[in-house]
């Protein structure tokens, strides 16, 4: 108000009738000098603010929120890296298994002009001992991480 003295005084409240009447009053007094004489719990239904309770207020209010915000930003670092590790594996699965079949065609590509000349036990032998050798190579670039998760 830029008044010199106190607008709200003890006074006033007292001949308002306000306490008699039993609700709560707010004053949010934000003048300078005060417009306000009195404290906090100098009447019970009535709460006075100033200026440096706002002040504590939103400073609180914004300790919280930073508080809160690197708590936030721990829990996104770590989904993500949860979220890459198995994006990671899941994308490398179907280029294994593609490499798989791949190590499988080929198998049986260079096999079949063989197996025909072969006896019954002899294919057997020679499916089992081939299917070991791709089993072996796809297990071994997959544990060494030969082949790239891009294909390459």
């Amino acid at each position: 108000t830029g008044a010199g003295e106190p607008v709200i005084t003890e006074n006033s409240i007292l001949e308002s009738g306000w306490l008699s009447q039993g609700r709560r009053l707010i004053i949010i007094d934000l003048a300078m000098p005060r417009d306000t004489d009195f404290e906090n719990g100098r009447f019970e239904n009535i709460e006075v603010y100033h200026q440096e309770h706002i002040q504590r207020f939103v400073e609180d209010r914004q300790s919280r929120r930073r508080e809160a915000t690197a708590e936030a930003e721990e829990i996104i670092r770590r989904k993500l890296e949860e979220f890459m590790y198995w994006f990671n594996q899941v994308r490398g699965e179907g280029l294994y298994e593609s490499t798989s079949a791949t190590f499988e065609s080929f198998r049986k590509e260079e096999l079949d002009s063989v197996m025909e000349r072969l006896t019954e036990e002899n294919r057997r032998l020679v499916d089992q001992a081939s299917r070991r050798l791709v089993d072996r190579l796809y297990h071994y670039f997959k544990q060494n991480q030969i082949i790239s998760n891009k294909g390459e």
